[in-house]
């Protein structure tokens, strides 16, 4: 299987490229070059691993929610009770965070969509973030017994 990488927007100067990622670990470019790469194995989280970073993730929540002028204590209260809510550790999670990718321009609808769904075809558990208005057109992700959604009302 190859997968087809774009850059689509220029860094530093860079020219944009397409390269074809193989499974093998190797990339090639255009200009015919083959780069190796390699993906690093994830380790397995124990019990008291989980339970540690549940309580770093509930302090860091604490922390934000108290002067923070963008999040209420409302919506902190409503992200750590989902964190609670995991009785036990999943082998892999992911958030999604869309609150700053996506606002209001139609051309970044699909490829959400398209991002959360492949990424809860490959995590056991995933939050997506999101504002509002999206959260009931995400209808097609939120049926998956795997995705939560939550939806932040501030800026």
């Amino acid at each position: 299987m190859e997968i087809k990488i774009f850059a689509d927007k220029q860094v530093c100067g860079s020219k944009v490229e397409s390269v074809l990622a193989t499974k093998q670990g190797v990339l090639n470019t255009p200009e015919g070059k083959r780069l190796s790469y390699t993906v690093p194995k994830e380790e397995n989280i124990n019990d008291q691993e989980f339970q540690c970073l549940k309580e770093d993730i509930s302090n860091l929540l604490f922390e934000l929610g108290k002067d923070s002028g963008s999040v209420t204590r409302k919506e902190v209260s409503a992200l750590r009770q989902k964190l609670r809510a995991w009785s036990k550790p999943d082998e892999r999670a992911v958030i999604i965070d869309s609150l700053n990718v996506f606002h209001g321009s139609a051309r970044g609808f699909g490829p959400l969509v398209e991002l959360t769904n492949r990424l809860a075809d490959e995590y056991k558990n995933a939050i997506l973030v999101t504002r509002p208005f999206l959260f009931e057109k995400l209808k097609s992700v939120r049926w998956r017994g795997n995705v939560r959604t939550f939806s932040c009302t501030t800026l």
